[in-house]
């Protein structure tokens, strides 16, 4: 992957369950690190056929290759947040595309 392509900064966050003082659980987005990334944005649906459902992707984010990125973490890039519905690595394991969604800032 060429270093020129990755031009957002952007925070990996995940949600986090942590107790509160009256015995129940909060749960709040911490910051897992940040990395350079390119963000694309992109128009349509992205099927997911072998789970027959489907979701909306308005973004592609593209990273270098990273052990513990999930669906259901999220990238802050300035004030919009990206949730990442699906981590794919290419075949050639040069880079890990993060298929997203624009979220509200209170999701």
């Amino acid at each position: 992957m060429r270093a020129g392509r990755l031009r957002h900064r952007v925070m990996l966050q995940r949600l986090t369950r942590i107790p509160d003082d009256i015995g129940g659980w909060t749960e709040v987005w911490l910051d897992v690190g940040q990395t350079w990334a390119e963000i694309r944005p992109v128009s349509g649906r992205a099927w997911m056929a072998a789970a027959q459902e489907q979701r909306e992707v308005t973004a592609e984010v593209l990273i270098r290759p990273r052990q513990g990125i999930e669906a259901g973490m999220r990238l802050v890039k300035d004030h919009t947040l990206y949730l990442i519905e699906a981590a794919l690595m290419d075949y050639t394991r040069s880079e890990l595309k993060l298929m997203c969604k624009t979220v509200s800032a209170h999701a």
